[in-house]
Order: C-alpha cells, then sequence, then structure tokens
C-alpha cells in the first residue's frame, strides 16, 4: 500500500474546504430564514399565525438537519485526510511533497474552523426551530383544551371545565397573547357564572 503524496493530500483538502463552504453557507441561508420564522411564530398572537410560519419553519429545521448530516460527514472525512497526513510524516516525499503537505495541512486546519462554525449555526438553528415548533403546539392545545372546557360549559358541567383551566392558565402565561388572553377571561368568566 502507498501512502499518498502531499500534492494529493494537499488537493483533498482543498476539495474538502470548497465542500464545508458551501454547506456551510448553506447552513448561513437557513439560520437567516429560521430566526425570520422563528421571530415570526415568536410574535404571533393567534393559532392560524404560528401554524402558518410554523409549517416553513418545520420544513426549514428539517433542511438544517439534513445539513448537519453533511457536516457529519465532512468532519469523518476531514478526520480520515488528516489520519492520512499523519501516516505521511513531516519529511515524506519530495521537497516540493513537503510543502504541499504542509499546505494540506493549513487548509484542513480551514475546514475543521468552517465546519466547527457551520455545526454550531446549525444547532442554534435546530433550537430556534424547537422553541417555534413548542410555540406553535402551545397554541393547539391551547385552542384544542379551550373548545372542551367550552363544550363542558355549554353541557353544565363546570367540574370538568374547570379540571382544563390550570393547564389553559399555564398555557396562556406561556403565550403571551392578548387573543389567548381575552379567551381565557371569557371562560373564566362563563366558569362563574355557570357555578353562580
Amino acid at each position: 500500500m502507498t501512502t499518498p503524496d502531499g500534492l494529493d493530500l494537499a488537493a483533498r483538502a482543498g476539495d474538502l474546504l470548497d465542500d464545508a463552504r458551501v454547506v456551510g453557507g448553506a447552513v448561513d441561508e437557513a439560520a437567516v430564514t429560521l430566526f425570520r420564522l422563528g421571530g415570526d411564530v415568536a410574535r404571533a398572537g393567534t393559532r392560524r399565525e404560528a401554524a402558518r410560519s410554523g409549517a416553513h419553519l418545520a420544513a426549514e429545521r428539517d433542511r438544517v438537519g439534513g445539513l448537519l448530516d453533511d457536516l457529519a460527514v465532512l468532519t469523518a472525512a476531514a478526520d480520515r485526510l488528516d489520519a492520512e497526513l499523519g501516516a505521511a510524516g513531516p519529511s515524506h516525499g519530495t521537497p516540493a511533497g513537503a510543502a504541499a503537505r504542509g499546505e494540506a495541512v493549513a487548509l484542513l486546519e480551514s475546514v475543521r474552523h468552517v465546519l466547527a462554525a457551520a455545526r454550531e449555526r446549525g444547532r442554534e438553528c435546530v433550537w430556534i426551530g424547537d422553541l417555534a415548533r413548542d410555540r406553535v403546539h402551545d397554541f393547539a392545545e391551547f385552542d384544542l383544551l379551550y373548545s372542551r372546557a367550552e363544550r363542558h360549559l355549554d353541557h353544565s358541567d363546570p367540574d370538568a371545565a374547570a379540571a382544563d383551566l390550570a393547564r389553559l392558565v399555564t398555557l396562556e402565561r406561556a403565550l403571551v397573547s392578548s387573543e389567548v388572553a381575552a379567551m381565557l377571561d371569557e371562560l373564566r368568566f362563563r366558569l362563574l357564572t355557570e357555578r353562580g
């Protein structure tokens, strides 16, 4: 088995750096989109508003998941190339090969920096996506419990409606929505008058 020369290692490190920059750029684009959509979901006052942005955000979050997988593949390739550089040794080949090996080491260091930065941005994107998904879920849960509590009151069952009230209050605090607060006030009023 022959070991690759420094010129081959430098060329492969350069290709790896190009690939890392492409994936890093895609993560940056996704981050811009996710932060915008995450802001839309955070400002949403109704389930409909949150769901509208939430669906796009979920798709973008899935895209980031795929990009994180690509980053893992590139990291593994960098590890293999690093192992080959170690096997080649500092004095392997001709003086030109040794210089190319030094260039490969420098390029590989750049690859690792690009990958680390892209991975960090990708994790931030996933975190923003998770927060937005949770907010959309909270709106949906609030709507479901609110409807159920209204049905209980329509059927003159205030105890069953009151059982849902504690979770509704928790969700209202998390959602910080004037519409949700008004709905909860209306439900409390109906519950008080039903128990009258």
